[in-house]
């Protein structure tokens, strides 16, 4: 077994305290600025009493969509975010019908401080508390390209 690897058992990240203040740490700033974004046009899921919810940023697509549909499979309440309407959409329904857990919807484009403020407070409305957060939205671009948002900050890092 590689030594250098450390497991984690399955339900210790939620129980941490770090990661709630990770999560408060990214949101706080959107609490204060305005807006609401598009929610899923069917009524929106709510987490159970004693079900786990999980924040997964980028999962209309790739890894992100894997992760969110692995969690929902899991049974947890599962926050997908994007900038499609359409593939969150079909995000938030795969989780629904195939249970146990459930899902809903947020598009917000993280480019723009509008939408990331208006998705801030859109959660801290919604949701008395999240139990995970997945930070995976992004994209890739050539190497040497610089890529910046109107707002003036670079797409990555």
């Amino acid at each position: 077994m590689n030594q250098d690897c450390n497991v984690v058992p399955e339900r210790s990240l939620t129980r941490s305290p770090g990661l709630m203040l990770t999560l408060a740490l990214a949101l706080l700033p959107s609490a204060f600025l305005a807006g609401t974004p598009d929610v899923s046009a069917q009524a929106p899921a709510q987490p159970t009493s004693g079900q786990q919810v999980v924040l997964v940023t980028g999962s209309t697509s790739g890894l992100g969509r894997e992760v969110a549909l692995r969690l929902g499979a899991m049974g947890w309440h599962v926050i997908v975010h994007g900038r499609s309407q359409e593939r969150g959409i079909e995000v938030v329904d795969e989780i629904n019908s195939q249970g146990p857990g459930n899902a809903r919807f947020y598009r917000a484009d993280l480019a723009s401080f509008d939408q990331t403020r208006e998705f801030g407070e859109s959660l801290l409305r919604d949701y008395e508390r999240m139990d995970v957060l997945v930070n995976n939205a992004g994209f890739g671009s050539a190497p040497n390209e610089r890529l910046v948002s109107e707002d003036g900050h670079e797409f990555r890092f």
